[in-house]
This record gives structure tokens, C-alpha cells and sequence, in this order.
């Protein structure tokens, strides 16, 4: 029998609970009972190089090292300059089984978690051969083109580069979407470039249409990373057409490594077409490695949509506590939405205790990526984040990864709670979810994880609902449109009819934004109908704007709504990322084909995204929302 809801908590002396005050409780879980079956909580209860960055701070530099293999570099037969150039002392396990065979001229097919040196494992040897190479290379030639599949991780990578070309001549460059390909274009044609990283959508567009192509003419490596989820992305076309773009080995011959920490068909699909027959497969994943999500302690919070900002905050408020000035976690919302007007509810209630940092696909590319140093770089801060965090970029020493409300899948829950417990440290996930969300636990891979109830929390919503109440109605509105649009996509799973849904969103937005006005969010006409929710009651509907031009248009939340529209035509129910543009209603499920003005790209965790924000095909071939 499914134990009862809990009734609204009650003091000592038998009253209610202050509205402000709440505890949220779930009852212990016993052997008899299955974690279907637990109790539910109270009912009211986010490119450039920069020489001279070290690689990894000395905390990150031991846990590798604990982690790896006895080989020294000072021990291999690099050259000398850049064995100078490598910040460690030892190697860690996956470069020391990939080296040998990388040198020696082979293809590799490597396979390793996260966090344990995979970059410098194809970095080091790449560079080791362009400095070797006599005569160097003519200015305008790429020798290394390495694939990422977020902008992030790109980033990245070319930053853990540039240390390894001092004392060279040599340059590395970094093309992703999200920035000003103008700007791009120049440097490719003025400036060195030997080492090219780059994520699939942007390096599309300058093959395409900025003829890139006849810079490949002596391409010595070619890398994909992440190659798993370059797939699972969607990229499988337009890793097809770089292909295609790139010289033929048997004219011009050059080695190729692809890392993928899986295997799954698709990705034996690409092999074929990216690796030699004779190519060597290396793998340092050990029977623990592959269910690592399963060593770290997981528990879940149930409770109602207006709690969950007061239960986040309680959370962090005790990592504080556990960790002190060591405290990190990081937090991950749905939707960029959401998660913008999360991180202004955390700013203002974690005012003088800590840092915290915002990141998402609508934040400009360059404030992302400092964004993301300064978290990495930080002893303690929180980052809010979408799921452009959701894998790849190493955040180190994070203490306690928070996902509030519900993740698209068990793999991106997964993903997500691997950005905690990294190169050898400690970390505990938390999932907080509402009671129609609930289901979710009980899902195809969820079932198997080691989730227990959290223990129970003493919510003062006092504090959240004083922030609420200093953030501009207009982020309410687009927030609102975007909890619309994502859980459009959920129905099924939440068990909403259209009119649940659209009764929940609109609790959602009074009580759990704290929406002032009489009147609700207003959703264009077209909004409505291509969400499918035409006639439903409780949805005010909005004509368009008119601008100052007297010409007929948006406003800026309007804009919102008709991306959302575009979205809900399109079956997508993922956050928005870097999605590009919206395949139109005729060809659903096609790629997008335009840019935004300042170019394109599938970003951490999506397709594409121009200054607009665009829309396009989403990550995992599924669909976004912001």
C-alpha cells in the first residue's frame, strides 16, 4: 500500500506550522518496502587561449596522480621543450597506456572516465609531432583539428594547449558558436594556427561558407572527443560533412584518436568511418569505473513547487555548514529560465556567505566561459547552471550536486551528479522534485540508483520569498512560458492532462514565483496553438506588440513566447542550450539551416544559437527549451 501524504506539519504543542517556517519530511525507508512506495514530503512543505594558465591546481594534480599510473613524462621519450612544458610530474593511467601507441603512428580508439586526463592524453602527442615536424608548417596550414562537443569543453582544451606550445612558434585557435565568426574568420587568416579546436556547428559554418577546407591541406592529427556524445547530440551529419571536407588519407596521410567513454553503436558507426582497421583499442575503465554513479550517496526531496527554492536554499545552507570555506556545489535547473531566476533568488539569500555564479545558454559566450573559470578556480561558491554543465568541463571539487526539478532523462540525471565525486574526491547528489514528478524515479536506469530519501528540512520561506519579490515580473513571465514548454513535453510522465497543465503552471507561477499581478503571464495566440494547447482553459492569450516603427511585432518576452511556440511544434522539451534555428512546422525534426547574425552553434547541451537565440535540433536528438 502507497503510504499517505503528510499532513502540514505541526509544532510541539499541536498547532500549525508558521506558513513562512515548514518542515519537509519523508519517512525513513524500510527493507520491506520498495522506494515506489515512500512517503512524500509535506503537501505544504554556464574561448579564448590564455598562455601561461596552469593546467590544474595542485589539489587536482594530486588526486590525478592518485589516481594514475607510475610513468614519468620526464621519462618518455618526448622532447625535451615539452616535457618542460607539462605541469605534472607522473602521468596519469589513460596517458600512459594511449602514449606509446599514439607515437608510434597508430589510430586509437580510447576509452576512460572523466577527469582523469584525457585531454592531455591526445594534447601531448599532437604536439609532440608538430614539433617535430621539418619544416614547419606554412602559416595558413591546420595540422591538428580536434572536435568538442560543447563550447566549454573547447574552450577548455585550447586552454590546456597553449602551455604545451611555449617556446614555439606554433599557435592554437578555438571556434565555437556564440561568438563573432567575423572575428574567427580574421584570426584564421592573420594569425597561426596549428592546432584547431572547434565544436561541429561553427566548424560547419566555415567550411561552408568562409572555404576553411584548404586550410586542412596537411592535417597531420584528427581528434574527436567525447565522441559519445557528440552523437548522442546529434552531431553524426555534420561530423559526416567535416569528413568529407578533410583530405583523403591515401593522399594525404594523417592519424586519427577518437575518446569516447562508451561504446555504443553509433559511436562504432563513426569508428569505422574515422579510424584505421588496424587502430588500437585502449581502455583504463575498470568494472567499478562504469557504474561510478553508483558508489556516490544520492537522496531525494519531494516536495511541492513552491518549496523548492526554500528546500534548495536549506540545502546549501547546510553544505555551508558541513564544508565551510570548502563549500562548492552546483545546482542545475531545467531550463535556462530557470535557472537565471534561480541564481537571482540565490544571490540575493547568499548575500556575504558565498559567491554565486550563473550559468546558462542565454549568457553571452564570452561571460560564460569567465564564468566558468572563476568556478573552477574558486575554494567556495555555488554555480546554478542548465545543463551546458551537465558534462564534459571539469569543475573541480564539488561538494554537492543539486538538481531541482526534472531532468530530461536518467542519463542527463546521471551526467549531471557526475560533476561531484571527480579524480578520486568526495561528493553527494540531492534531486528535488515535485510529487507529479515523482514518477521519474521510478524509470528504466533510475530504479538502480542507491537514492534514499533526504532527511527532512526545515523550510523558512521568509528569505526566498523576499528575493522573489525583488525580481522583475517579466522574468516570471518567461520563466512561466518556459515551465509551459518544458513540461508540454513531460505530460505523459507527470500525468497532466493539458489542463493540469496548464493549473499547475499557473500555481507555479503565482505561489511559487510569487506573480503580482491580477492578470496572468500572456502567451501569443500562435504560443498557444502550436503548444497544442489551443482552448484550454486558465491561459491568457496576448496580441503582438506594436513597435515604436509602427511596424507589427514582438516584444522581448513575445519573442520568448514564439520561440517557445516553435519548441512545442517540434515536440522539444529540453533546455534551449545553444540550440540554432528552429526547423519551420512543414519539416519537423529536419535541421535548422540559418544562422543568427553572429553565427551559430550547438553550445553545452544543444544545437544552435544566434545573437537572437535560435532554435534548432537539440542535444540528444530530443528538443530544448529555455
Amino acid at each position: 500500500m502507497r503510504l499517505p501524504r503528510l499532513q502540514n506539519p505541526t509544532s510541539s504543542s499541536g498547532k500549525s506550522v508558521s506558513s513562512t517556517t515548514q518542515a519537509v519530511r519523508v519517512a525513513p525507508q524500510t527493507s520491506a518496502m520498495p522506494r515506489n512506495y515512500v512517503a512524500r514530503a509535506a503537501q505544504h512543505a554556464m574561448c579564448s587561449s590564455r598562455p601561461g594558465r596552469p593546467l590544474q591546481t595542485q589539489a587536482q594534480v594530486k588526486a590525478k596522480e592518485s589516481l594514475g599510473s607510475t610513468r614519468r613524462f620526464v621519462d618518455t621519450p618526448l622532447s625535451e621543450g615539452l616535457k618542460a612544458a607539462i605541469p605534472f610530474e607522473t602521468m596519469s593511467e589513460i596517458q600512459a597506456a594511449t602514449l606509446d601507441a599514439v607515437l608510434s603512428g597508430q589510430d586509437v580508439l580510447a576509452q576512460a572516465k572523466t577527469g582523469t586526463g584525457k585531454t592531455l592524453a591526445f594534447l601531448v602527442p599532437a604536439v609532440e609531432r608538430l614539433r617535430n615536424l621539418k619544416p614547419s608548417p606554412p602559416d595558413q596550414q591546420i595540422s591538428v583539428l580536434i572536435i568538442s562537443p560543447t563550447r566549454e569543453l573547447a574552450a577548455q582544451i585550447a586552454n590546456e594547449c597553449q602551455p604545451l606550445l611555449a617556446g614555439t612558434s606554433l599557435g592554437v585557435q578555438c571556434v565555437v558558436g556564440g561568438t563573432n565568426i567575423r572575428t574567427e574568420v580574421n584570426k584564421l587568416r592573420n594569425q597561426r594556427c596549428d592546432v584547431l579546436v572547434a565544436t561541429p556547428g561553427r566548424l560547419k559554418d566555415h567550411l561552408t561558407n568562409n572555404n576553411l577546407g584548404k586550410q586542412f591541406g596537411r592535417l597531420q592529427f584528427f581528434i574527436l572527443d567525447e565522441a559519445d556524445r557528440l552523437l548522442d547530440m546529434g552531431f553524426k551529419p555534420d561530423i559526416d560533412q567535416i569528413l568529407r571536407s578533410l583530405p583523403e588519407r591515401s593522399s594525404v596521410p594523417r592519424q586519427s584518436m577518437l575518446f569516447s567513454a562508451t561504446i555504443p553503436p553509433e559511436v562504432l558507426k563513426v569508428k569505422n568511418a574515422v579510424l584505421l582497421p588496424q587502430h588500437a583499442h585502449i581502455s583504463t575503465l575498470k568494472a567499478e569505473d562504469i557504474n561510478a554513479h553508483l558508489h556516490v550517496p544520492q537522496t531525494f526531496v519531494i516536495a511541492h513547487l513552491h518549496d523548492h527554492l526554500a528546500a534548495l536554499l536549506e540545502i546549501i545552507n547546510q553544505d555551508i555548514a558541513d564544508h565551510g570555506p570548502s563549500s562548492k556545489p552546483m545546482v542545475f535547473f531545467p531550463t535556462a529560465r530557470a535557472t537565471g531566476l534561480g541564481a537571482e533568488v540565490l544571490k540575493c539569500c547568499l548575500k556575504g556567505k558565498m559567491p554565486v555564479f550563473e550559468l546558462h545558454s542565454r549568457i553571452n559566450q564570452n561571460i560564460r566561459t569567465k564564468t566558468a573559470k572563476q568556478f573552477k578556480d574558486c575554494q567556495k561558491g555555488v554555480l546554478v547552471t542548465s545543463d551546458v554543465s551537465g558534462r564534459g568541463v571539469d569543475y573541480p571539487n564539488v561538494t554537492t550536486v543539486v538538481q531541482v526539478g526534472l531532468p530530461m532523462t536518467a542519463e542527463d540525471y546521471v551526467h549531471r551528479l557526475g560533476r561531484t565525486a571527480r579524480g578520486g574526491a568526495t561528493g553527494k547528489g540531492i534531486i528535488i522534485l515535485a510529487p507529479f514528478e515523482e514518477g521519474f524515479l521510478n524509470q528504466g536506469q533510475m530504479r538502480t540508483m542507491p537514492l534514499k530519501p533526504h532527511p527532512s528540512l526545515a523550510l523558512d520561506h521568509a528569505e526566498t520569498h523576499a528575493a522573489l519579490d525583488q525580481i522583475d515580473q517579466k522574468e516570471k513571465d518567461q520563466a512561466y512560458q518556459a515551465w509551459l514548454g518544458y513540461y508540454k513535453g513531460r505530460m505523459k510522465l507527470c500525468g497532466f492532462s493539458p489542463e493540469r497543465l496548464v493549473q499547475v503552471a499557473n500555481d507555479y507561477v503565482r505561489e511559487g514565483l510569487r506573480y503580482q499581478s491580477e492578470l496572468m503571464p500572456g502567451l501569443l495566440a500562435k504560443t498557444v496553438g502550436m503548444m497544442g494547447l489551443k482552448g484550454v482553459p486558465g491561459l491568457r492569450i496576448v496580441k503582438p506588440e506594436v513597435r515604436e516603427t509602427g511596424h507589427r511585432g514582438f516584444s522581448r518576452s513575445d519573442n520568448t513566447s514564439s520561440q517557445v511556440s516553435h519548441n512545442a511544434a517540434n515536440g522539444i522539451s529540453r533546455e534551449v542550450s545553444e540550440l540554432g534555428p528552429i526547423p519551420s512546422s512543414r519539416n519537423q525534426g529536419s535541421r535548422g539551416a540559418g544562422r543568427g547574425a553572429r553565427g551559430s552553434e550547438r553550445g553545452s547541451g544543444g544545437r544552435r544559437s544566434g545573437r537572437g537565440g535560435g532554435w534548432g535540433r537539440p542535444e540528444n536528438a530530443r528538443g530544448s527549451w529555455e
